[in-house]
């Protein structure tokens, strides 16, 4: 398959199909699609892959089951015959607790902005001022768009972000937050170079109890997992949410955790019953094992990642496509942001490197750097067994590709060589699957 399949070729009239027709084209789609992708470099910083034994338990009885509980006791369930499922999730907690050092785990919402939105519910009350990014600093905008929906009331005011260190600014937050006394400060990026300035801002708010700082890792997961870039619950974050499938390597869905138990007791019911009845109970032994996974292999695999991101990001900066960051090193993460204005808009080079094989996302930066920009992430390739040693070759596909030195066609034959190169799923227990 030389190319993606194209969603806008219409497959058939939905209501003259026939059933059995219809079944498997799913099939025949589904089998395009890992083709495709498993044929091509992904670098999307919002994706991972798992490892075979975590996808293989997504494929259990317990994916059509029902596992509601009350409040945040694991035994209090609705329904009956779940004494495997309260069992699966105990191990599952205790895992997570163990590898973030969070004593009090909740792990019903099914994303990461559900996990987030219900936090901004928990603790907020029509009226009440958020600080949290804007686009251009990578926010979610968590609190702008429950407003945008009308779930929430709330003044949702952006914080203030430095460009050039390409964090938050701590002095100019300090100063806003004592102006408006935000109830909620968010903190994390979905275009997470560098670690916020977390410990500063909890000591300069010290005396202003009544602000939750509160810490999307949703990005930078994985690498917490690995006790890198930095640790929000002991910098001063009252509450961190996330994604479990960016860089952190397990099955779609959201957690939120604290070392306070009334911080999380008051998130719970926001969850569930606010947010989630089924928390879809087929997902979490494929959970758990990506915590074990990073229990065991967490450090190595943070490590590998942020020196492949590194060591990306100079290659392509070294080859007249700018890259964020330059004098700070490019990243501290998995993520690299490309400055591709001189080349085109966004979404027109994203275009481009998708035809070639290479799979981005298309971004925008704050205006002092152009706007337009491509987001790369390493956690996928580097699960995949892609090193240092590798990313001058990647880099100058990239960089051949963005400036126009060679079309994407003339490139494609190479990313689909390269992909076969990357096929083994590393940082994970040998021969593990399920009987």
């Amino acid at each position: 398959m030389s190319a993606p399949p194209d969603p806008r070729l219409p497959l058939a009239d939905a209501e003259a199909i026939e059933p059995e027709v219809a079944a498997r084209r799913l099939v025949e789609l589904v089998s395009g699609h890992e083709e495709w992708r498993t044929s091509c470099l992904n670098l999307v910083a919002a994706e991972n892959v798992m490892s075979p034994a975590a996808r293989a338990l997504l494929d259990s009885d317990l994916a059509s089951r029902y596992g509601d509980y009350v409040g945040r006791d694991l035994q209090a369930r609705k329904y009956f015959g779940t004494s495997i499922m309260v069992s699966i999730e105990q191990l599952v907690h205790a895992l997570l607790s163990r590898l973030f050092d969070a004593p009090f785990i909740e792990t019903r919402s099914l994303s990461g902005h559900v996990a987030g939105s219900a936090s901004v519910l928990a603790f907020t009350a029509p009226g009440d001022v958020v600080l949290e990014l804007d686009s251009p600093g990578g926010g979610h905008r968590i609190a702008e768009k429950l407003n945008a929906t009308h779930h929430a009331r709330i003044d949702v005011q952006p914080l203030p972000f430095d460009p050039d260190a390409y964090t938050v600014d701590v002095e100019r937050t300090l100063e806003l937050a004592r102006a408006r006394r935000p109830r909620m400060i968010i903190l994390g990026s979905s275009l997470f170079l560098f670690p916020h300035p977390l410990a500063e801002l909890a000591a300069g708010l010290a005396d202003q109890p009544e602000t939750v700082i509160a810490y999307d890792a949703s990005h930078v997961l994985g690498l917490m997992a690995g006790h890198r870039f930095q640790d929000p619950l002991r910098e001063g974050a009252g509450l961190v949410w996330a994604s479990t499938h960016k860089s952190f390597p397990g099955p779609p869905g959201g957690l939120v955790m604290s070392r306070s138990e009334e911080i999380v007791a008051r998130v719970a019911p926001a969850v569930y019953p606010g947010l989630v009845t089924n928390h879809n109970p087929g997902r979490m032994p494929a959970l758990g094992l990506a915590a074990a996974e990073m229990i065991a292999f967490g450090a190595a695999y943070a490590d590998a990642i942020v020196a492949n991101a590194r060591r990306l990001g100079a290659e392509i900066d070294a080859r007249d496509v700018p890259v964020v960051g330059r004098e700070r090193g490019y990243t501290a993460s998995h993520t690299l942001l490309l400055q591709v204005a001189p080349f085109g808009s966004a979404r027109v080079v994203g275009e481009r490197l998708e035809a070639a094989g290479i799979v981005t996302t298309a971004t925008r930066l704050p205006s002092a750097l152009g706007d337009a920009g491509i987001r790369l992430g390493l956690a996928e390739m580097t699960r995949r067994g892609a090193g240092p040693d590798d990313m001058p070759a990647i880099a100058e596909l990239i960089a051949d590709v963005i400036s126009g030195r060679r079309a994407p066609d003339a490139i494609r034959g190479l990313t689909r060589e390269m992909a076969t190169r990357y096929r083994r799923i590393g940082y994970t227990f040998d021969g593990l699957r399920p009987s």
